[in-house]
């Protein structure tokens, strides 16, 4: 659909001080607000399929191209990036997502949440509905409700056991298209 922004996801950044524990939320956090995302019919999200076939291009040198988001997100047609970081520092987690124009580079809308690592589900929640807002997005009552309830889980440490599950598999197919093209794994 020409209507919607093609919106290329990248992982978050966990920047907690001895934060290993919440490294598994690097790539979590964006798949939540992903979901929230693609609920409001305003995007349509590079599919991670898209995106290890690009990988596989740029690994085997087809196109000259090294892999940071902008010039994956060219590849791929998308015309932004969702990315950001967060902090955890004792039982507070503070979140800052953004959109980031892949031509400019320019941040496009910012929006930090924060709150009890307990409440993290609301925290994200939060942050997917002011970013939207912040492009100027109108969402009815009815909607952020629908957005706010949508939840996989209310326990922290299910969510980060899954996500942790969800970024090895990732690495292993990191590793694996760089093997096939021939060049090692960082």
């Amino acid at each position: 659909d020409e209507s919607k922004v093609v919106l290329l996801v990248e992982n978050f950044h966990n920047r907690s001080v001895m934060g290993e524990k919440w490294d598994p939320w690097e790539p979590g956090i964006p798949g939540l607000l992903e979901s929230d995302l693609l609920y409001s019919g305003y995007f349509a999200v590079v599919s991670a399929e898209s995106r290890r076939a690009a990988l596989k291009e740029i690994a085997l040198g087809q196109t000259g191209l090294t892999e940071s988001p902008q010039q994956i997100g060219r590849f791929l047609g998308a015309k932004w990036i969702l990315t950001g970081d967060f902090i955890v520092a004792g039982d507070q987690i503070s979140l800052t997502a953004k959109f980031v124009e892949v031509e400019t580079a320019r941040t496009l809308a910012s929006f930090t949440e924060a709150g009890p690592v307990s409440g993290f589900f609301a925290v994200a929640k939060k942050a997917s509905v002011g970013l939207m807002k912040q492009v100027r997005m109108d969402l009815t009552a009815d909607e952020v409700r629908i957005i706010a309830s949508a939840v996989e889980t209310h326990n922290v440490e299910a969510s980060l056991s899954n996500y942790r599950g969800e970024s090895r598999m990732e690495q292993m197919e990191r590793a694996r298209i760089l093997k096939e093209a021939g060049k090692e794994f960082n």
